[in-house]
């Protein structure tokens, strides 16, 4: 495999090309050490950082964030949100050293809290075509993120892409 290492942060990455869901992702990238780190998806926190990952990857590629109330509630520690209700476009890192931080809040036009980065595709999230999700949060509606390959903007999508 090979690592690519970001000098603006100090951060490594790898590119994985694989057809996984989210969760299958997450899980492959937590299995990964380099250097004795572990492996988490990735995380974008500037500009550089969004410019540099869109350079290496082909396609669209799952981010570290959610608005997942089950993987908010676990990476915080406590129980933030009750439901998916609650929770539903408060979009959180669930992965890495950025791990339960909220960067993000509302769907369609979203308020960025001080000091973190967005970069949503216009319209994003949205939670499309959440049809009939349920407390379980299973693939019912957008709650899982990804970067656009082609156009270097994120988006909500369901875990079974």
């Amino acid at each position: 495999s090979t690592n690519f290492y970001n000098y603006f942060n100090g951060h490594y990455y790898e590119y994985v090309s694989a057809y996984k869901n989210w969760t299958q992702a997450r899980d492959y990238a937590a299995s990964k050490t380099f250097y004795g780190r572990q492996g988490y998806l990735v995380v974008i926190t500037s500009a550089e950082e969004n410019a540099y990952i869109s350079q290496m990857i082909g396609y669209n590629t799952w981010m570290g964030g959610t608005d997942n109330y089950k993987l908010i509630n676990a990476a915080v520690g406590y129980t933030k949100y009750a439901n998916q209700t609650a929770s539903e476009g408060k979009y959180h890192w669930v992965t890495g050293p950025e791990k339960g931080v909220n960067f993000s809040n509302g769907n369609g036009s979203p308020s960025i809290p001080a000091g973190r980065y967005c970069r949503w595709q216009s319209g994003e999230p949205n939670n499309y075509n959440t049809g009939f999700y349920d407390n379980d949060v299973k693939a019912y509606g957008e709650h899982y993120m990804h970067i656009y390959a082609d156009r270097k903007t994120w988006n909500d999508f369901p875990n079974d892409r």
